[in-house]
């Protein structure tokens, strides 16, 4: 009896060591709109910002724009987890969704620092 009470505290502190799955989405989004408004705002400058409404009558400016923020948001992620896929102790979903959320705060901090700096005049 002793034994499944030991497992069972187990399995509820492994289960407390996942990481969330809509945080990383919830993240990984966020660093798509900040990429997103950076790249709007190094193709069209910062005045225009308020027009971004525009670019919805253009859908292969709306493509373009949308291709390049996908690269700039996930291709540093993705990267980072193919190669840590080479390791099996990091073969897991808690791995991969930790890399998306690291990156994601990276992402969203730069773009923040990015777009305080250029709203500056620096």
């Amino acid at each position: 009896m002793g034994d499944s009470n030991a497992l069972a505290v187990g399995v509820e502190n492994n289960s407390a060591k996942h990481t969330s799955l809509m945080l990383a989405t919830t993240l990984s989004l966020a660093s798509f709109s900040f990429a997103f408004v950076q790249t709007w705002i190094h193709s069209f400058g910062l005045q225009t910002l308020p027009k971004i409404a525009t670019v919805l009558n253009h859908p292969q400016v709306l493509s373009e724009l949308m291709a390049e923020s996908a690269g700039a948001s996930l291709s540093a992620p993705i990267l980072h987890v193919a190669i840590a896929s080479l390791f099996k102790s990091k073969r897991n979903p808690t791995s991969r969704r930790r890399i998306f959320i690291g990156w994601s705060v990276l992402i969203i901090a730069v773009g923040a620092l990015s777009l305080w700096t250029k709203s500056k005049g620096l």
